[in-house]
């Protein structure tokens, strides 16, 4: 993904559609999940991991120390894991 495609992604998923508001100021609501939503955009786009594995994650997969995270695959494949690595320190994308 270019800068500006993962930026607009970003951006678009942090704030709620325009409100009408009947003739007073127009205005867009932050989301209350808009940080968790792109951390994890971030750490999709970061890692490589699809979303179906992002969403089984659990917090004992991730070693914030070793900055690895246990991925464990579908039941089909009976078990399997592998570790991907991250890196904690992120530039700020939007």
């Amino acid at each position: 993904m270019l800068e500006e495609e993962v930026r607009t992604l970003v951006v678009g998923e942090e704030h709620t559609r325009q409100a009408a508001t009947n003739g007073r100021c127009v205005f867009r609501m932050k989301r209350p999940t808009a940080e968790r939503d792109t951390a994890l955009i971030v750490l999709m786009l970061d890692t490589g991991i699809s979303s179906g594995e992002a969403s089984r994650l659990n917090i004992k997969d991730i070693d914030l120390g070793a900055g690895e995270i246990i991925i464990y695959l579908m039941a089909v494949h009976r078990g399997k894991q592998r570790v991907v690595s991250f890196r904690l320190e992120r530039q700020h994308v939007a």
